[in-house]
């Protein structure tokens, strides 16, 4: 018996077919990678000047982390607005929706793995400010002292001291704090020294406060939720570093801070 082999296929029948099985894979990875890039990224932010400045909107200082984020989706070839919202409700957005960036935010154990972290480009301390007559607070057990201490319903201010076992806590967001302050209606105020620096500028009360103990010194970063399909960590990353390297960030920061 003779067996006979198979004719080979022409060249361009052999295309065709390849085409033909992998056309479709193709077409699905290029749908995927074009939804992945069309799908929009929000920005949140909170009123924390001089990071975010609702107030300054208006007058063309939004606050330096807002700034920077601007100049970031101008590197990264995106646009976009920031929104306004309260501390922890943009924390909660940020973890339970997707494709969302939130700053400034600091960075913790009790976090780290519920965010994914952009970067960060300035420090902050955290401590304890009164009202200058009534002198500075020079110790943690001095805090504790008080009888009304207030903190930002959400920071990592608020965080500290309750991990410390403060019982002496009035939560509310900066503006109303620092009113509460001058006020009387509290004693003391645990918060980031360059934000109730900003605020009491910004209310012309500068003069009228007393800054006191450090307790610690932390990072605002710009994070992003675990469910961000549309945000490359590394190209990110990468961005913001670049616009430190060419002086952006702080030019920026100079603008507000004068340093």
């Amino acid at each position: 018996m003779t067996l006979c082999r198979p004719a080979p296929l022409p060249v361009v029948a052999f295309h065709a077919l390849l085409r033909r099985l992998c056309m479709p894979a193709l077409l699905a990875m290029l749908a995927i990678a074009t939804q992945a890039a069309a799908q929009p990224v929000r920005l949140l932010t909170f009123d924390a000047p001089p990071f975010a400045s609702k107030s300054g909107v208006a007058v063309g200082q939004p606050g330096i982390y807002v700034e920077i984020m601007q100049a970031l989706l101008k590197e990264l070839g995106l646009t976009g607005e920031v929104e306004f919202v309260g501390n922890a409700e943009g924390q909660q957005i940020a973890r339970e929706q997707a494709n969302v960036v939130f700053f400034p935010l600091a960075r913790n154990a009790a976090r780290e793995d519920q965010y994914q972290w952009l970067g960060s480009v300035m420090d902050q301390e955290l401590g304890f400010v009164t009202l200058a007559d009534k002198g500075p607070v020079s110790s943690l057990d001095d805090g504790r002292k008080l009888r009304r201490l207030g903190a930002i319903e959400g920071s990592s201010a608020l965080r500290y001291i309750e991990s410390r076992g403060f019982d002496n806590i009035v939560r509310g967001n900066a503006n109303d704090l620092v009113r509460m302050l001058v006020r009387g209606e509290i004693d003391g105020y645990f918060s980031g020294f360059l934000i109730l620096r900003r605020v009491a500028q910004e209310q012309g009360l500068s003069t009228r406060f007393a800054f006191g103990h450090v307790a610690v010194v932390g990072k605002p970063w710009f994070a992003a939720g675990k469910n961000a399909p549309a945000i490359d960590l590394a190209r990110w990353q990468a961005s913001l570093a670049r616009l430190e390297a060419d002086g952006t960030v702080a030019r920026i920061r100079k603008s507000y801070l004068g340093e």
